[in-house]
């Protein structure tokens, strides 16, 4: 699109995600029925979705329950956060992973 007046064209607006909008990675898992056992300390293991389909016979797939990164022991599969968890367990977009988690965005 091209700007036709005199005045000075827009700069695309930055948003910024709210990280206390998004729930903990202890609240994901447990409301997402994730958890098979009892965490360890900070860690609570999962079954990992990326391989054998998410039907592997131990959780291998550890979740920090401070900060949500995790990896998998298994097949090496790692993230930062509890939104690159969510993508990776349903396949969604970012936007739409933010939107699932009931973030907000700061603009």
């Amino acid at each position: 699109m091209k700007h036709t007046d005199n005045t000075p064209p827009r700069a695309p607006r930055k948003r910024a995600i709210s990280r206390q909008s998004l729930p903990t990675p202890e609240q994901y898992l447990v409301q997402r029925r994730l958890l098979e056992t009892t965490p360890r300390g900070a860690w609570a293991s999962i079954r990992c979705p990326a391989h054998k389909g998410g039907e592997e016979q131990t959780p291998s797939l550890r979740v920090n329950l401070k900060d949500g990164h995790f990896r998998c022991m298994a097949c090496g599969v790692k993230g930062g956060d509890i939104i690159a968890l969510h993508r990776l367990l349903t396949g969604r977009s970012f936007l739409d992973t933010v939107r699932d988690l009931g973030g907000r965005f700061h603009v």
